[in-house]
């Protein structure tokens, strides 16, 4: 089993840089995964990279914080307590995006960036899947920097 601490940073900078990256990260991987589920649509690159920036901006903020805060609010004794906790914040995540990517789209179809209309269904599984990528990614950079940072220790004692 693995025992959770704080996972709060310290230093109102070092919150803002760990934002700040959280925002590059998942930004870079869901346009990523969102660019290629579309076809890779050569007329719509720039203005859909700025597009999912600004839902990034709306989304992103509220994960991150529940990312820092859930441990210290609520207290889960087990990492799975807490990914339960963060699927949850991230499932809401997903809704949201999808309503305001299934908006996006329409307009850059209706505005000729998009060469065929996103169906509704197509935009959730996009929306689902870029999400569970940036998720994937971001657990992993967590798993990764915590166990650069306490040692491999911490997270060993029961896997």
């Amino acid at each position: 089993m693995v025992m959770l601490g704080t996972a709060i940073p310290r230093n109102p900078y070092g919150l803002a840089a760990a934002m700040l990256g959280g925002l590059a990260v998942t930004t870079a991987v869901e346009y990523g995964v969102i660019y290629w589920m579309l076809g890779r649509p050569a007329k719509a690159r720039l203005r859909f990279l700025f597009s999912l920036l600004l839902v990034n901006v709306i989304t992103n903020p509220p994960v991150q914080l529940a990312t820092f805060f859930i441990p210290d609010l609520f207290r889960p004794r087990l990492l799975g307590e807490l990914l339960l906790m963060l699927g949850i914040v991230e499932l809401v995540v997903v809704l949201v995006e999808f309503g305001l990517l299934r908006w996006i789209f329409g307009r850059m179809y209706r505005g000729g960036a998009l060469n065929e209309a996103i169906t509704v269904k197509r935009t959730f599984l996009i929306a689902l899947t870029a999400n569970l990528a940036s998720f994937v990614v971001g657990c992993t950079a967590f798993i990764v920097v915590m166990a650069v940072i306490f040692g491999l220790t911490v997270f060993s004692r029961g896997w």
